[in-house]
């Protein structure tokens, strides 16, 4: 069972990173040159945009600032809930088949309360379609990946967060560390030192500044709400273990509404993954719509307390 949560939690990116183990070291986000969409790119144009293209040793500084992507966050997270669309894209590996994506949709508040929806299309890895559901201390979740639990890829598995069983510490994780969502925004808390002009594009109908920013995630631990210190905190400590550093180079778009509308991250894998490269890009949207979480009829759960040895 343990196996099955730990290749769920490897594979699950709900925030902008995905766990690797100690396969994953950051690399500088590499920003296009300046320019203006007329239409939005998707997550995976533009991951494959900030895989591609080289920083370039004249970029302009913008006259935005750290602390004004500092405001952008905090005002990202008041709105209290967004929704998510996201790409992960792997590059250049001799292990991950060049192009191999995830691709995921949902939606997450920035409370203290979890609700949260996704839905993880894993096809190129092999696992799947992934769902979840989080609202509270109750976790639901189905999908291939988790069949051999639930016998059936239709059937929820549902897991009490709260539970002090080492089964439901597992699956925990899926929602807390690396893998909270929320976390997507608070990153950006840590913004430090010059910000580079990377030019505009209209995200869903937004207009835009891309910025390129140096984040750092103990920085960042100082301004984060209390409710979300231990989830920021816990995610340091994860990073940490898997051989990542705590300055991660970004880049963000902020709307001229003064929200977070996109978030993007670059790593460079190491030898285990094959080398190469991992983007990930996250659009964030819809901002103040309650999270609709569905939880399932009994009929459809299989209860992880019930079948944990």
């Amino acid at each position: 069972m343990s196996v099955i949560a730990k290749r769920i939690r490897r594979a699950v990116m709900a925030g902008v990173i995905v766990s690797l183990g100690a396969a994953c070291s950051p690399s500088a986000a590499s920003p296009s040159p300046s320019a203006t969409a007329a239409a939005s790119p998707t997550p995976s144009q533009a991951a494959a945009s900030a895989s591609a293209a080289a920083a370039s040793p004249t970029t302009a500084l913008s006259d935005i600032s750290a602390a004004e992507i500092k405001d952008a966050a905090l005002a990202t997270v008041a709105t209290g809930s967004s929704s998510l669309l996201f790409s992960i894209e792997f590059k250049g590996s001799t292990k991950i088949p060049e192009g191999t994506s995830i691709k995921a949709s949902g939606s997450t508040n920035f409370g203290s309360s979890r609700e949260q929806t996704l839905s993880m299309d894993m096809d190129d890895l092999g696992l799947g379609v992934l769902e979840y559901q989080a609202t509270g201390s109750d976790l639901y979740m189905r999908g291939e990946m988790i069949k051999a639990l639930t016998k059936d890829a239709s059937t929820w598995l549902h897991v009490d967060l709260a539970s002090k069983s080492e089964a439901s510490a597992q699956f925990a994780a899926l929602v807390s560390g690396e893998n909270d969502a929320s976390l997507i925004v608070y990153y950006l808390l840590g913004a430090k030192g010059d910000i580079r002009a990377l030019g505009s594009e209209t995200l869903d109908g937004v207009s835009t500044d891309r910025l390129g920013v140096e984040l750092d995630l103990y920085l960042a631990l100082a301004d984060v709400p209390a409710e979300a210190k231990d989830a920021l905190v816990a995610n340091i400590a994860e990073q940490q273990a898997n051989g990542i550093k705590d300055n991660l180079p970004a880049e963000v778009w902020i709307g001229d509404d003064g929200l977070v509308r996109r978030v993007s991250y670059t790593y460079q894998l190491t030898s285990q993954a094959g080398g190469g490269a991992m983007t990930a890009v996250v659009d964030l949207g819809e901002f103040g719509v309650p999270v609709k979480v569905h939880v399932p009829a009994e009929s459809d759960v299989v209860h992880l307390d019930d079948i944990a040895p």
